[in-house]
């Protein structure tokens, strides 16, 4: 069963990061599990 926040979250990160070298989109299945996508995204920022 899918999570509505954390399908808004992966939109999200889709929508804001997609074009930034070295992002991956993020699934949006609703599912938990793509704690990745939220380490590449974050290391790159600071």
């Amino acid at each position: 069963m899918a999570d509505e926040a954390v399908l808004a979250v992966q939109n999200w990160l889709n929508k804001t990061y997609t074009g930034i070298p070295g992002f991956e989109p993020a699934p949006t299945d609703g599912h938990t599990g793509c704690l990745d996508c939220i380490i590449k995204v974050t290391t790159q920022k600071m």
